[in-house]
């Protein structure tokens, strides 16, 4: 089995294929994604100087493993029926995933590329190394120009597996989020504060609290959603940016104005301080 004879060959005596995959750009309609038009780029260096150069569209709605894996099985046909004469290959990707997937006889999604890697394996000495993306590997920026070109052409309707169609929904679904959370901060400093903080900021957030205004409006708890100060609701707002019952504590906090996006998605420091605030106003949260 191919996965099973892994071994370093030597620059001077393998044909080098570097394979890389990639995703076109998601499909915008509106407040609408979805994972489409797969491409694998393959780029092939023999001992002699000679270079393949292979683009291939992995489907209409694809994921990036199955290019991955797609480059890899097309790479190992593709030398196998080459008349460019040798023995000694070795496959340099950035797919760890499928590296590691290939280690697993339980895994039947890659059963056509192990069959054609075993393939190989009978008449060639094989290596699938792994690099790391982007590193500067001769060879890798063309293999993902391919890919690019492979997900620019037409597509075949391929079918696709339960798998895929989980990661395609889980894909489109987070890219719906990210548009209808325009503040998302992915190295959000929430996820370093203390559990009390995290649950005074989440709550101010999404407004979901114990505030007047949401306590009357949503839950029809209380007689009205006025704030104790009787100039406006008890909002999260109100609270941070205009009653008057706290603002020399919002004066000393914020000795200069500040924007509730930074008071609610900004720094460590900025939430911590908004936590504090809240719990000197002494207002259940």
């Amino acid at each position: 089995m191919a996965r099973s004879g892994i071994e370093r060959i030597s620059p001077n005596q393998k044909p080098e294929i570097y394979r890389r995959s990639s995703m076109a750009s998601l499909v915008k309609d509106k407040k609408k994604y979805a994972v489409r038009n797969g491409g694998a780029g393959i780029y092939i260096k023999y001992p002699g100087g000679e270079e393949d150069k292979i683009s291939i569209p992995t489907g209409v709605f694809s994921t990036n493993y199955k290019a991955e894996a797609t480059a890899i099985q097309e790479g190992a046909a593709h030398v196998q029926s080459s008349p460019h004469s040798t023995k000694n290959i070795v496959f340099l990707t950035d797919a760890l995933s499928v590296l590691q997937a290939l280690k697993s006889s339980k895994n039947k999604d890659l059963n056509d590329l192990t069959s054609a890697l075993t393939s190989l394996s009978q008449t060639h000495t094989i290596a699938l190394q792994w690099i790391p993306s982007h590193c500067n590997v001769f060879g890798n920026e063309t293999a993902d120009l391919l890919a690019k070109k492979a997900a620019a052409l037409q597509q075949n309707d391929y079918t696709t597996t339960y798998s895929e169609a989980k990661t395609i929904i889980h894909a489109q679904q987070h890219e719906e989020w990210l548009q209808e959370h325009p503040n998302h901060v992915q190295n959000d400093a929430y996820h370093a504060l203390t559990r009390a903080e995290q649950v005074v900021i989440f709550r101010l957030r999404t407004g979901h609290n114990r505030l007047n205004h949401h306590l009357y409006t949503k839950l029809h708890i209380g007689t009205s959603d006025q704030c104790t100060c009787q100039t406006g609701g008890q909002t999260v707002i109100h609270v941070l940016q205009h009653c008057p019952m706290y603002e020399n504590l919002r004066n000393l906090m914020w000795p200069q104005d500040t924007p509730m996006a930074q008071k609610l998605y900004g720094s460590l420091e900025d939430l911590r301080r908004t936590a504090t605030f809240m719990s000197e106003t002494g207002l259940s949260i």
